[in-house]
């Protein structure tokens, strides 16, 4: 539930798609509760019309109103479905750039550890669950929850007797419910390697001359197949799980017709109920059982919209370790002079790069740091524009602290030529 209210704040921005939805779905909701109702009344009156010379005129007239329950419904459902597509991708949209816009403003320590076809993953797999989730999975729980409790009051008004007596299925489809969870953890893993087999893909097919010059076509074909069985045998597991639960959620289910059946059959013998109300307390029954049935499958579906939340909120939960002070100044550089004073870096605490290093640069001069490879002259070039901040020491720009200067403004007036371009 923290996930989801997390995920409809982010949503809040489409509420009035959400909203009139919502309210299409209660009509729906409700056309579904009057339905029945009316068919048991035709029922009734067949039952108890002999003699009755407004017969056809009372079933033409229930024939009309069921007639106009069903066109309030189609078209209420055809406005549900719309506007919560609508909601649902728009919103997707705005994910996948607000994750991308995030990724932009993380430090490059962050990308350390991290491969190219993983992110890409949580931008467009993960966030395509969100339609699934609002357009479909929420909805029809709000449905089955309303149907279940609209429902529920109508047959213990019926029959409280036999209503009693359908709720006995009702414990054994609890017992099955810690199942969902195993489904969740197995739809988390399969979302995970994916990504994995994203990432490895990725880098095999930009590294494609690599693989060749070194004869590794058969090396990375095991490993794409072993990545690629991983993501199959997480999702068979979840299948697994998921071909046990549905029929033992539809046995236990079926027992309430038996139930229905037996002790209603007794109550119609005995007059304590006529055949309309036996008639329509088994068409509300199959209502009553059909949202129970729809949880599981509904609970199902929101596991995968969930989880890719949870993995897209680790994204945007993270904050850059480059942050600009409060009052930053937007000042640019003037000479152009630059220091380094007793300036320490290292990528992990127990091994250092930069140790206590001193010197000042003057303006309109030209210099070139030489040395050895790994000694640190791409680091040193690195912590200028503040892709890294010294763990130690300061770096002065005409004798301000690069940390007092907004970061725009900074990368803005420091102009770089790569060795290796990266053509888009």
């Amino acid at each position: 539930m923290k996930t989801l209210i997390k995920l409809y704040k982010e949503a809040r921005k489409y509420w009035k798609y959400i909203a009139f939805s919502t309210v299409s779905l209660l009509i729906i909701t409700g056309a579904n509760l009057i339905a029945p109702g009316l068919m048991q009344r035709l029922v009734g009156i067949l039952e108890t019309g002999a003699g009755n010379p407004n017969l056809l005129t009372d079933i033409i007239r229930l024939a009309i109103c069921l007639a106009v329950v069903y066109l309030v419904q189609s078209v209420s459902r055809y406005f549900n479905s719309y506007y919560s597509h609508v909601a649902a991708w728009r919103f997707v949209s705005e994910m996948r750039v607000k994750i991308y816009n995030h990724l932009q403003k993380l430090s490059l320590s962050y990308y350390a550890d991290k491969q190219t076809g993983q992110l890409m993953s949580r931008i467009v797999h993960d966030t395509n669950h969100f339609e699934h989730l609002i357009a479909h999975a929420i909805p029809d729980l709000v449905s089955a929850c309303l149907t279940f409790i609209g429902v529920t009051t109508i047959i213990f008004l019926n029959n409280w007797k036999l209503a009693l007596l359908t709720c006995i299925p009702l414990p054994f489809l609890a017992l099955a419910t810690p199942i969902l969870h195993r489904i969740r953890g197995q739809h988390r893993k399969a979302q995970k390697h994916v990504a994995e087999l994203n990432a490895t893909l990725q880098d095999n097919i930009s590294g494609i001359k690599e693989i060749q010059v070194f004869n590794q076509q058969e090396n990375e074909k095991n490993h794409i197949e072993g990545l690629s069985n991983k993501h199959a045998g997480a999702v068979i597991k979840a299948l697994w799980y998921s071909a046990f639960f549905h029929p033992a959620l539809s046995f236990f289910t079926s027992l309430g017709n038996v139930i229905v059946i037996g002790f209603g059959g007794y109550f119609a013998l005995s007059g304590e109920m006529s055949i309309s109300e036996i008639t329509g307390f088994l068409m509300y029954l199959s209502m009553f059982y059909t949202p129970i049935s729809s949880f599981a499958r509904i609970f199902e579906d929101m596991q995968q919209g969930i989880v890719g939340a949870e993995r897209m909120f680790e994204i945007l939960d993270t904050n850059p370790d480059i942050q600009d002070k409060k009052g930053a100044k937007e000042v640019g550089v003037g000479k152009g002079e630059l220091e380094f004073k007793n300036v320490s870096f290292s990528y992990r605490e127990d091994i250092p790069v930069l140790k206590n290093l001193s010197f000042k640069l003057e303006p309109k001069k030209m210099y070139a740091v030489v040395g050895a490879t790994g000694v640190g002259k791409t680091t040193l070039a690195s912590l200028i524009p503040r892709f890294y901040d010294p763990t130690e020491g300061e770096i002065l720009i005409d004798g301000v602290n690069i940390l007092d200067i907004d970061t725009d403004v900074l990368r803005g007036a420091i102009g770089q030529v790569q060795q290796d371009v990266f053509i888009f």
